[in-house]
């Protein structure tokens, strides 16, 4: 037990306490969740008793600067035109995660781009240099890209499906196209096109269910729709929750520690049967975050208190 009424508090009168001492510049005083091995009776309890977790300042793994350089150089490379997404869209969420990280004081690392067959960019790798304040910041600043990818993305999907509802049939047979059986992996992304070029477009023709003939099937769109939908596609699969991704951010703090272990597990199990049997962009992204994105995140100085129920709502939604 403390004397202060929050967390915050707690931490605050602790940096405040060593801020003339030497202390301050090697060791961090972090407010969480006892760590250690869970006994039977806080398993019986579901609740971990807060501890202040002392560590040095610096908690960042040191990462191989040149191969994550070779990395965004592969990835920049895979990006083709179905692949727009990523020259549309990538530098506008990572402004957006970078500004949220400029006003809450944070320190990330300089984003190294993942590459993918399927979309040319897969996600991109973000680390924290230094504990996030609490899991209000942490979560602020993991939902700010994808949400902002999610709204972007869905409004080029309603520009290029509009634009192409507008063409002629000599420029609408110029148009790209992609998969049915691609398109139908989004339900958000397919509602949309529907609701705008008519319902049933992208329903399975009876003499194509269950045959190699859905394969052959391609639906002609404008280029701001494919890449709407790639980014939409991109951006939903960034929220799953596991390991560093921003997903798994989002999942520490909206469930702390040990939810958020049982919830990566989970979505690492769903992640990995989904793309075993409807899409190999799915199962590209099990293997990504499996052997990329699994470390245990930083602690945050203060993991004690709660997000507010706005955020919960948001993440909700």
């Amino acid at each position: 037990t403390n004397q202060f009424d929050s967390g915050q508090e707690l931490i605050d009168a602790i940096d405040s306490a060593i801020a003339n001492s030497r202390v301050k510049e090697q060791l961090l005083v972090n407010y969480v969740g006892d760590p250690t091995p869970v006994t039977e009776e806080q398993m019986l309890a579901s609740e971990r008793n807060p501890v202040l977790f002392v560590t040095s300042t610096d908690v960042t793994l040191e990462r191989n600067r040149f191969l994550l350089a070779g990395v965004t150089s592969l990835a920049i490379g895979t990006s083709w035109y179905t692949s727009l997404y990523p020259f549309l869209l990538n530098p506008t969420l990572l402004k957006s995660s970078e500004d949220v990280a400029s006003a809450k004081k944070m320190e990330i690392t300089f984003p190294t781009l993942v590459p993918s067959l399927v979309t040319g960019i897969t996600s991109s790798i973000t680390a924290l240099k230094k504990s996030p304040k609490n899991k209000q910041d942490l979560f602020d600043f993991a939902i700010a890209g994808p949400l902002t990818g999610v709204v972007i993305s869905c409004a080029l999907i309603f520009l290029g499906c509009g634009l192409t509802a507008s063409l002629d049939s000599a420029a609408y047979s110029q148009l790209p196209g992609l998969p049915l059986a691609v398109l139908r992996q989004s339900a958000l992304a397919g509602g949309i096109i529907e609701y705008v070029l008519g319902e049933g477009l992208l329903s399975v023709p009876a003499s194509a269910a269950g045959t190699e003939a859905l394969a052959d099937i391609n639906i002609s769109l404008h280029p701001f729709a494919i890449a709407g939908f790639f980014g939409l596609l991109v951006n939903a699969i960034n929220l799953v929750p596991f390991g560093r991704t921003d997903g798994g951010r989002v999942s520490l703090a909206l469930f702390g520690r040990s939810g958020a272990q049982a919830a990566g597990l989970f979505a690492l199990i769903a992640l990995f049967i989904q793309g075993l049997f409807s899409s190999d962009l799915l199962l590209f992204y099990f293997a990504f975050i499996t052997f990329f994105q699994s470390e245990a995140e930083i602690p945050c100085r203060n993991e004690v208190d709660d997000i507010t129920f706005g955020r919960v709502l948001l993440a909700t939604l």
